[in-house]
């Protein structure tokens, strides 16, 4: 059966006095929504327009906070559905923008409406009155012009938000679940282009920045997920702690697409880089070395060919000795340079003796006193340089700031003096925020130029004579980059941070 089609009014001045329409309103955001304005100006201008023409307004739709880019709209379906069963004279509306900012669901829905014999006003648009047959027209050009408002409404958020990015705050509001634990977000007021903008800074949050170091610093003790949760309850599962001890905000760096922002630091790189080697691939099975009984699994590798060595063991006869041992093996046998097994025991023992008696020692660091402070002088005099740098770099900001903001003051072309203004704003911010990651090197400096071997010392020797081989082996990968070894079980041990001056 052929679809049957109704008359439809080429305008709004078929309607006639007393006769019943519908409102619908629509506002895209939540500001608008707690401000109440947009929704209560769209319905006032609608009342004044019955009131002119003698209509009766007796239902209003209104859909709050919700993008006309989408027909999930509780009182949008509700009004269409009703309107198709109760037959309105018209539904008024401020703008075709307010129905819809779809090009596929405007045409499908002022459809459906008008098949029902509905008339659709809108009052902003100025759709000519006697458009006639050319009304159609115009609605798609409103359609297209609509959409294409949303897509560069959408690009221009995107940039506001990478520029604040590139200036050091965070576009976007955490959502309360994934806040990190020992962190909050606070809001700030700065000028930009001489006009307040509410911006967001992360910061250390005093109540739970010890829950989160304790959680750190069990994970780098050698504690399971469970065990920590048990201790602690940080989140409703001890399986969700995968994703806070990969979390980068942790070391000072958050990640908002391509941009570092620099915020405080909970561990140290040294910590971080520790348990990292700990939490297996992304999104996968974590590597089998990481549950292995083998002290040196994943440092170990072979000189010959550069390959991992991999633990073994092997009973000759049932109760008798178990023989480990390190041997170079690789799934596709051209890769195997066939160099022999080494004794897992020996090895180990040596390379731990090595660390204990000849590392981690009072002894060593007195030794090494010269050659760490002429470290730590080299890296202090590159920091100053840089620190000079950036502090003039900040006082040129500064000036051209002052200038620009004269130059605006003094009647020069706004539009052009304005960008150059913000893209100042901006370096400045940069620059600030340089500062501030140089301040906390500085502040961790003294660390890595005076370790404490000490106590590293005594939790190497604690986990080992508990026979906590996964903590000790975590405790040796924060020491040690590698360990190569010879034909002849001989081991080369190349050491990390400050240990690596040998």
């Amino acid at each position: 059966m052929p679809r049957r089609r109704k008359a439809v009014r080429d305008d709004a001045t078929a309607l006639t006095p007393g006769c019943e329409v519908w409102a619908y309103l629509r506002v895209s955001s939540e500001a608008q929504k707690e401000q109440g304005l947009p929704t209560e100006g769209q319905r006032l201008a609608i009342e004044a327009h019955c009131t002119r023409g003698g209509y009766r307004l007796t239902r209003v739709y209104k859909d709050e906070a919700i993008s006309g880019s989408t027909d999930r709209r509780d009182d949008f379906l509700a009004m269409v559905e009703d309107a198709e069963r109760r037959h309105p004279v018209a539904i008024v509306m401020w703008n075709w923008s307010r129905f819809s900012r779809d090009r596929d669901d405007a045409p499908y829905y002022r459809g459906r409406l008008r098949r029902a014999g509905i008339e659709l006003v809108t009052l902003a648009d100025n759709i000519p009155a006697n458009a006639g047959e050319l009304r159609p027209v115009y609605e798609a050009m409103a359609d297209i012009f609509n959409e294409r408002y949303l897509a560069e409404l959408s690009r221009n958020v995107r940039r506001g938000q990478h520029a604040l990015a590139e200036m050091g705050y965070i576009p976007c509001a955490w959502h309360p679940r994934n806040q990190p634990v020992g962190y909050c977000m606070v809001k700030r007021t700065i000028q930009i282009g001489g006009k307040d903008h509410l911006v967001r800074v992360i910061e250390l949050d005093p109540e739970t920045v010890p829950i989160a170091r304790r959680a750190w610093e069990m994970r780098l003790a050698g504690a399971t997920y469970q065990q920590i949760h048990d201790a602690l309850h940080i989140r409703s599962c001890a399986t969700n702690l995968k994703l806070m001890f990969r979390c980068s905000l942790y070391r000072g760096v958050y990640h908002w697409g391509d941009v570092e922002i620099a915020v405080p630091a909970i561990v140290t790189e040294a910590e971080w880089g520790a348990v990292q080697l700990t939490l297996g691939g992304v999104g996968g099975a974590a590597p089998r070395r990481k549950g292995s009984r083998y002290l040196l699994s994943g440092l170990v590798h072979c000189s010959g060919c550069g390959l991992p060595l991999t633990g073994a063991q092997y009973r000759p006869d049932p109760g008798g000795r178990l023989y480990r041992y390190y041997q170079c093996r690789h799934a596709d046998a051209r890769r195997t340079c066939g160099q022999p097994a080494v004794d897992a025991d020996a090895l180990e023992r040596t390379v731990v003796d090595h660390v204990l008696e000849q590392v981690l020692t009072e002894a060593w660091l007195e030794g090494h006193r010269d050659s760490l402070e002429s470290q730590a002088g080299t890296e202090a005099r590159l920091r100053s340089g840089r620190k000079a740098t950036l502090e003039r770099e900040r006082v040129d900001c500064q000036g051209a700031i002052a200038n620009l903001v004269a130059a605006i003051e003094g009647g020069a072309n706004v539009a052009a003096v304005a960008t150059r203004l913000r893209e100042r704003e901006r370096d400045l911010v940069r620059i600030e925020r340089d500062l501030s990651m140089l301040e906390r090197e500085t502040e961790t400096a003294a660390e890595s130029a005076r370790p404490d071997v000490v106590a590293m010392r005594e939790r190497l020797s604690d986990a080992l004579h508990a026979g906590q081989t996964q903590a000790a082996r975590e405790l040796l990968k924060a020491l040690i980059e590698r360990v190569v070894v010879s034909a002849d079980g001989a081991p080369e041990v190349t050491y990390r941070g400050p240990f690596g001056i040998q």
